[in-house]
């Protein structure tokens, strides 16, 4: 499985390339990056084929031991998860290209905001991905403590942009993309969680899919009171 990682590692670089040209399409306009975009896109699809089908030949032609059975489980998870951020940079890609069509732009202050949870992205995208190659339980611990950050992030930047609008200092015209885009943010740091959890069960060599900050196992009653 060590051509799966390399892939998967490879996928994952590719995808903070997204990332940074997401950031400046949306924060400075570069309409030109877009299709940039768009192109890495296809490549990371393209990418999430092959694994999958190479993860699916391993299944099909070999007796796997169970902590192989748990690895290779969670890399077919990763995978679906490395796509899913992907996904996200294309669609805010989308909503930066609306504002350029529209002559419009975020006000000073909600560009500083969307700025700072751009770079929180990118910082948990970073440790997410050496996690994963270097199998870091301490950093996939840490991926999902600044998850619970963004999550809480995203309530208060949500909240003083609804505070900016009813005070008239921004565009009402870009109340909806900000708050749709702040929020697809925060789902690519949901997706990180989910490889941090995968690392976390291979390491554990146990499928328990859901952790807290301390790494301890949430068990499916937990879950269902935290819901």
């Amino acid at each position: 499985m060590d051509l799966a990682m390399r892939e998967m590692v490879r996928m994952g670089r590719l995808i903070q390339k997204m990332i940074s040209c997401t950031k400046t399409v949306i924060l400075e306009q570069k309409e030109s990056l877009i299709k940039d975009v768009e192109e890495m896109e296809e490549t990371v699809d393209m990418l999430q084929n092959e694994i999958l089908n190479y993860l699916s030949k391993i299944i099909s032609e070999n007796t796997l031991s169970e902590s192989e059975s748990v690895r290779l489980t969670g890399y077919m998870r990763i995978v679906h998860d490395l796509e899913r951020i992907g996904d996200h940079c294309e669609s805010s890609t989308l909503l930066g290209q609306n504002n350029m069509e529209n002559k419009i732009q975020y006000s000073e202050k909600a560009l500083v905001e969307i700025r700072e949870a751009f770079e929180k992205i990118e910082l948990i995208m970073d440790q997410t991905l050496v996690a994963l190659e270097n199998n870091d339980k301490d950093l996939a611990l840490s991926v999902l403590s600044e998850e619970n950050k963004m999550d809480d992030i995203e309530k208060v930047l949500r909240e003083r942009h609804l505070e900016r609008l009813k005070r008239g200092e921004c565009n009402p015209v870009t109340a909806v993309t900000y708050v749709e885009l702040i929020h697809t943010i925060e789902r690519m740091t949901d997706n990180c969680k989910n490889i941090a959890e995968s690392v976390i069960d291979d390491i554990n060599h146990r499928l328990a899919g859901h952790y807290d900050t301390e790494g301890r196992a949430l068990e499916y009653k937990m879950l269902k009171n935290i819901n």
